[in-house]
């Protein structure tokens, strides 16, 4: 397995992530197109992967959370495997604050439904919330399949990402399941 972790934020004028407002949010949401345009490329051009969507995941904490729903729902002929641990809010309208991404009803997967969407968010999370739970909300009255891993104690740090990659690795890449 290849594991790749990148630097999410992507602006050409702006290092780093200055708060959370429009402009931030947007220079996080941007992040997709250097991901398809460069980083996919890049890894399959200087590595020996097995390409296609039955051997791509993609997974994330917070914003990184946000940006991999986003990126699996948009490219999901790209991903077979999604994950979100305490995602971040404004995906979609009615969660959480704009610039929102996507209307609720986009929010759904065509002909290339993942193999696993796994969504983990904390009830003592005192970052993001209940997002994770409302995320779980839209994608159920979607009628996605989809797994919601709610934790209890955990915060908006690693004690929430530990369990999440621990169920999220066991699921994925699982010839005939």
């Amino acid at each position: 397995m290849i594991v790749v972790l990148p630097y999410n934020y992507t602006s050409k004028d702006m290092p780093y992530c200055t708060g959370m407002d429009e402009q931030n949010t947007l220079n996080y949401d941007n992040f997709v197109n250097d991901m398809m345009t460069d980083l996919m490329p890049f890894i399959e051009s200087e590595f020996s992967c097995a390409k296609g969507r039955e051997n791509t995941a993609i997974t994330g904490f917070s914003m990184g959370g946000r940006e991999s729903l986003f990126i699996g729902i948009t490219h999901a002929d790209k991903f077979a495997y999604i994950g979100a641990v305490c995602p971040a809010p404004g995906l979609c309208e009615g969660v959480g604050f704009p610039p929102f991404q996507l209307k609720k009803e986009e929010m759904v997967f065509g002909d290339d439904k993942p193999d696993v969407l796994l969504i983990s968010g904390s009830l003592a999370d005192g970052v993001v919330g209940d997002m994770p739970n409302q995320y779980d909300g839209v994608f159920t009255e979607n009628g996605v399949e989809h797994i919601f891993h709610q934790l209890t104690e955990t915060a908006h740090d690693a004690s929430s990402v530990t369990p999440h990659l621990y169920n999220y690795l066991r699921m994925i890449f699982r010839k005939g399941k």
